[in-house]
């Protein structure tokens, strides 16, 4: 119905193309993306989505250009330096992957996904070695683990899920206490709306750390999304005490507490986060819908040319402005 009022809205395009990458119809997908970005040029989230369909598609030499070239234009594009790392380890070129994902970790140093996988790759890359044989193949086994759990993140990400699944399963079958195998499955059947299977999963995950804050988030999120409301709470409060600079675990916290009606907390949560970190666009973008929703349309707008200040190309921050 939207498209009949205004044809040319690129944010429809772009919804029905993640509609279809995410049921498997890959082909439409490109074709709904590369229609958001003839709408709308400069519409930085439908050409990383168009991207990633052709790296889906196995167009590797035009999904790359894609990215790159949204790093042409956006060098400070945290999601497409995170794309990008991701496409250097699959071939095996650490190096390359940990200056992209150091850059992303000076841009966003909260990022849970950007310090994941440095840790993970600085690990493998500095692990210390042994003169020892047993201590030898000890870190072969370990980095040969590392390894198969980075390309796992790498196919989960690509919406390669089943595949994933396998190298999840095959290192936690040889290391029953891996945590990046059972977080990986969890988030697997979380893709696959299994949401049974995912706290399986992350409930023997806090079994074996009860200090995993991203265990607890995850929980907290399949509460939420069966609107066990007060569970849900519970769940991100949990994770905010196992790491107080959890700034996604804040974020849901927030939400939470919109979600019960409690308006003044949970405003006050996002205003705490801001303060903490005045650029995190996340937060900046909900404090303008919240404001906009309520009529106040000054603050909302304060709220919006902050966001421009970050992502000059943010849609709901322009029409905010333009309202």
């Amino acid at each position: 119905k939207l498209l009949e009022i205004n044809p040319d809205h690129a944010g429809v395009y772009n919804l029905y193309g993640i509609i279809s990458f995410e049921s498997g119809n890959l082909e439409n997908a490109k074709k709904l993306f590369a229609s958001a970005i003839k709408k709308d040029t400069k519409f930085i989230n439908a050409q990383r989505n168009y991207g990633e369909v052709l790296l889906a598609l196995k167009e590797y030499d035009n999904g790359v250009k894609t990215l790159m070239a949204i790093l042409k234009d956006h060098p400070n594009d945290v999601p497409t330096l995170l794309n990008v790392s991701h496409l250097y380890l699959e071939v095996g070129k650490n190096g390359e992957a940990i200056a992209y994902l150091e850059k992303a970790n000076r841009l966003e140093p909260d990022n849970r996904k950007v310090i994941d996988m440095l840790k993970i790759v600085s690990e493998g890359k500095d692990s210390n070695r042994s003169n020892s044989q047993p201590e030898m193949q000890r870190d072969q086994v370990e980095k040969a683990e590392d390894s198969r759990l980075t390309h796992a993140s790498s196919l989960l990400i690509e919406g390669e899920i089943e595949a994933a699944k396998v190298l999840y399963a095959e290192v936690l079958s040889e290391d029953s206490r891996s945590e990046g195998a059972l977080f990986g499955l969890a988030l697997c059947a979380r893709q696959q709306q299994d949401n049974e299977s995912a706290l399986r999963h992350l409930n023997q995950l806090i079994k074996i750390n009860p200090n995993c804050a991203d265990a607890y988030n995850q929980s907290g999120l399949i509460s939420f999304e069966t609107w066990d409301l007060e569970s849900s709470k519970t769940l991100f409060i949990a994770a905010i005490e196992k790491d107080p600079k959890f700034i996604e675990a804040q974020r849901n916290y927030g939400e939470v507490l919109l979600a019960l009606e409690d308006y003044e907390n949970g405003v006050n949560t996002f205003v705490e986060i801001l303060k903490n970190h005045p650029g995190d666009l996340p937060t900046l973008i909900r404090m303008a819908q919240i404001h906009a929703e309520v009529g106040k349309n000054n603050e909302a707008r304060n709220y919006a040319s902050k966001i421009l200040e970050y992502d000059s190309e943010n849609r709901l921050a322009k029409e905010i402005l333009n309202s």
